[in-house]
């Protein structure tokens, strides 16, 4: 089943294509700035498509602004969509975290995701048995139920990504060592989720590296993830934290100090084909 990306997102890229048009200065965008029923507090409203706005109101500026009419038909899909709520939001009922709902929010439009864990196998890449030990270990008062809700979330998430294959959404993934030895859940459980790293190892959209324990890793900053996302819509750095994260949308000092550290623990990692090699090594041991 495939899902919408979202009203972030959705409305992020109809307001890329509303400055893209206003910027080209068509004569129907100078029309629109010199009509009095167009005041600048409207056009805002429009050109950001703010709660409320009138789908009539968006439809009257792409006809001012000479919009083609297949452009014109995708834009008004897109105001529509942005109305609708999240796929994800019920998932995340009675959830304190907003800075994670925001970060979903870009997910699944990311191009390319990169992240560092130095505790746990990534979300993305954790089977149900291994997602529910974890979840179980870090809430251990929840309910069944409620860790269903977020076991499921993460499967959720992994298959958005699984059905966008075919736009190349590139995966880079750097663990520390401590998480494939770490044993979570039973021994069954730790060879299933060493199983599943194998296999997606092996797809040619995923790089997974091991930050080797005999390396000194100055980078180290916690767990972090970097999307870049597509046209017109902001990078994400989010920094996973305890009991609340913390997301970062768009150009920030926080981004560019997150990109020099991935980077620089890339260079300490093993290979992926090393990597390949001692996660099968400690499998073989935990077996």
């Amino acid at each position: 089943m495939t899902s919408s990306p979202g009203p972030v997102v959705v409305r992020a890229l109809l307001v890329a294509e509303l400055r893209t048009l206003r910027h080209r200065r068509a004569p129907g965008g100078e029309a629109a700035a010199r009509d009095p029923d167009w005041t600048p507090g409207r056009l805002a409203r429009v050109e950001n498509w703010t709660p409320r706005t009138p789908v009539e109101d968006l439809a009257a500026l792409l006809d001012h602004r000479g919009a083609a009419p297949e452009q014109r038909e995708r834009l008004l899909r897109l105001a529509e969509e942005a109305r609708h709520s999240a796929w994800w939001e019920p998932y995340l009922t009675g959830w304190d975290d907003p800075e994670f709902a925001r970060y979903l929010a870009y997910e699944a439009a990311a191009v390319s995701i990169s992240a560092v864990e130095v505790l746990h196998v990534p979300a993305l890449l954790q089977t149900e048995e291994y997602a529910r030990a974890v979840l179980g270990a870090y809430w251990p008062d929840a309910t069944r139920e409620r860790i269903d809700t977020l076991v499921e979330l993460r499967q959720r998430r992994r298959l958005q990504l699984d059905e966008r294959d075919e736009r190349d959404v590139t995966q880079v993934y750097l663990l520390d060592e401590a998480v494939i030895r770490r044993r979570t859940g039973s021994t069954e459980v730790m060879l299933g989720q060493l199983d599943r790293l194998l296999q997606e190892a092996g797809r040619p959209n995923v790089t997974i590296q091991v930050l080797p324990m005999a390396a000194a890793h100055t980078a180290f900053t916690g767990p972090f993830w970097l999307l870049e996302t597509g046209e017109g819509i902001d990078d994400v750095l989010h920094l996973e934290r305890s009991p609340r994260s913390s997301t970062y949308i768009g150009a920030s000092p926080e981004l560019a100090e997150h990109r020099v550290a991935f980077a620089r623990l890339g260079d300490d990692a093993l290979s992926p084909d090393r990597s390949r090699e001692l996660l099968e090594t400690v499998r073989a041991e935990m077996a």
